[in-house]
């Protein structure tokens, strides 16, 4: 369990031990979204922001990020995310802000953004039902179904893409599916 002292004890936030609802809130991370860590300035005093944010579509992926990834978090954390829109574009943002969730989620081998060589955490890699929920999540985010024609004029058969710019990611992903 990660150290109290760097919660934010107000705000009664809790942090999960490992289970499979954080392995998916990881590959739900892995996917659409991002931890920043970030200094900003208010009455010329400087402050470090860390946040976490999840983005999606706002019509696709209004059900999913309002209810079932919204919640996840809420679950996990007691803290309910924020949810935001983007102005003249069909984007919905959940965020966080939050120094020790933050700090907890890198501590357990989430990168901070930019995403670049992603590996997925050797806590999930151990145990097969976390591994499930990891890849549910990233599927759920970044991952697509199709109807390809092949050798008819109609498509009918079905196939599974999940996409990423980290190719040694999306072969983790496959070794984990294969086995």
């Amino acid at each position: 369990m990660y150290s109290q002292k760097h919660a934010d004890l107000k705000r009664g936030i809790k942090y999960p031990n490992e289970c499979k609802e954080l392995a998916e809130l990881f590959g739900i991370i892995f996917g659409d979204g991002c931890i920043t860590v970030y200094k900003r300035e208010y009455r010329n005093k400087r402050f470090l922001d860390y946040r976490l944010t999840i983005t999606g579509h706002s019509i696709d992926d209004m059900d999913y990020l309002t209810s079932h990834v919204s919640n996840l978090i809420e679950n996990l954390f007691n803290i309910k995310p924020l949810v935001k829109y983007k102005k003249g574009q069909q984007t919905i943002i959940l965020q966080v802000n939050s120094k020790g969730i933050v700090n907890f989620l890198i501590s357990k081998e989430v990168p901070i953004s930019p995403k670049t060589n992603l590996i997925i955490p050797e806590w999930i890699l151990l145990n097969d039902e976390y591994t499930k929920y990891f890849i549910k999540g990233v599927a759920d985010t970044d991952g697509s179904l199709a109807l390809k024609r092949r050798y008819r004029k109609m498509p009918y058969y079905p196939t599974i893409n999940i996409s990423s710019k980290d190719s040694s990611f999306i072969e983790q992903v496959n070794t984990s599916l294969n086995n």
